[in-house]
């Protein structure tokens, strides 16, 4: 596994990204920060809702609430930019403003210990109108997780048949075009086994962060009975960077409307991106107005409310640009 700061982690992340599609890289924040970040999201959402009800949230995930621009979000964010912008050999990096998970123990009796039926969520973050490589998406534990927590869940290598499932079953991921989205079905998952890709559940200690390719097929799982580690919290922030000069006209527009209005973004940071409707929030303690941290050059740099100059003589990126296969 490798480590954040040692001399070639770089490499091997992105040689376990090119292998397998996927990588957990350790000690991208110290595990002192992320206690402090974990209790500032545990406050958060125990005090959000005045009826004292648990917010919307779908397998841990929490994708409204403006959770995404909290100055703890932007911390963390922070905090792996330097990683990005390694992979990516550019500083000049747009940020989703992606989702958070916070999943309670469900020895306590309010969530649901996994089933076998709990893997019907692996899915493609990538339909086939996105050719290649699109972007790596990350999720920085906050929490040690164990294989039989809460955790991220994945089939290694699928990523290397991404092409070939497109090709094989073209009625599937071609037809998601509006977020990428596609939930694979019964007969897809075993096609994916039939090539040696295995449902792996991904063990990650605090302060790591698991990064993947978009066209890797993943999920996440609730924890296992009699597990280990009883009570244990699930705490990740999902993020995803990519160079800034990837994005259209109309990208920047819906990231800077999405900036002013404190909306959430799907996991796209640079090329399609989208945003999500707001809830309803009557009742619920939101915030109103950005924090000191959000305010900031940097933050407003990543979220595509300022633009980057790209003739300063700074490294912009890959020379490449992400290809598509859109329809004549």
């Amino acid at each position: 596994m490798p480590k954040y700061g040692d001399e070639r982690w770089c490499e091997e992340v992105l040689k376990e990204l090119r292998e397998n599609g996927l990588s957990v890289l350790e000690d991208v924040i110290q595990a002192e920060e992320c206690d402090t970040y974990r209790q500032q999201y545990h406050t958060w959402v125990t005090t959000l809702r005045e009826d004292g009800e648990w917010p919307k949230s779908k397998r841990s995930l929490i994708q409204h609430y403006r959770v995404g621009h909290l100055e703890a979000t932007w911390a963390v964010r922070l905090k792996t930019k330097p990683v990005f912008a390694k992979l990516w050999g550019t500083n000049k990096l747009l940020s989703s403003i992606d989702a958070v998970a916070i999943g309670r123990p469900p020895e306590g009796g309010e969530e649901e210990f996994h089933t076998p039926d709990c893997y019907q969520w692996l899915h493609l973050d990538q339909s086939a109108k996105r050719v290649g490589l699109h972007a790596y998406q990350g999720s920085v534990q906050l929490e040690d997780t164990a294989e039989d927590d809460w955790c991220f869940v994945a089939m290694p290598t699928s990523v290397t048949y991404f092409d070939e499932f497109c090709r094989t079953f073209p009625h599937g991921p071609t037809l998601q075009t509006n977020n990428d989205f596609y939930r694979l079905k019964a007969k897809e998952v075993e096609w994916y086994k039939s090539k040696g890709c295995e449902i792996k559940r991904i063990a990650a200690p605090k302060g790591s962060m698991i990064l993947w390719d978009s066209r890797t097929v993943h999920a996440n799982a609730p924890p296992m009975k009699n597990r280990n580690n009883p009570g244990r919290w699930r705490y990740v922030v999902f993020v995803a960077m990519a160079p800034a000069i990837w994005a259209s006209a109309e990208d920047m527009q819906v990231k800077k409307r999405a900036y002013k209005e404190l909306r959430m973004t799907q996991h796209w940071p640079a090329q399609g991106v989208n945003y999500f409707q707001d809830l309803n929030y009557a009742g619920c303690k939101v915030m109103k107005t950005h924090s000191k941290l959000g305010r900031s050059e940097e933050v407003r740099l990543l979220a595509g409310d300022l633009e980057y100059d790209f003739n300063d003589g700074e490294p912009n990126g890959p020379e490449w640009r992400p290809q598509w296969n859109l329809p004549a």
